[in-house]
């Protein structure tokens, strides 16, 4: 189980979150970070750093299905 790193407790509601960097540990730090924001908080954030692209994988809730989100440039760098 995933465990939020700010309240030590479950994260809710995401299956996933990655973002790109040319050092890993600085693209490692951002998925965990995008792990326990919100996705108008991390849509924010890509705004004001256009170079950090986001996706996050939302958990199907309410009959809704598993949702995938992306932010920043994240489509310009899967297609080269």
């Amino acid at each position: 189980m995933r465990k939020s790193t700010v309240f030590g407790t479950a994260v809710k509601g995401k299956r996933a979150a990655w973002s790109s960097r040319p050092d890993a540990a600085a693209g490692d730090a951002l998925s965990t970070t995008f792990m326990v924001m919100e996705p108008d908080e991390i849509e924010e954030f890509c705004r004001r750093h256009p170079d950090v692209p986001a996706m996050i994988i939302l958990d199907a809730e309410e009959g809704r299905k598993e949702e995938i989100l992306r932010f920043g440039r994240w489509d310009e760098l899967v297609s080269g």
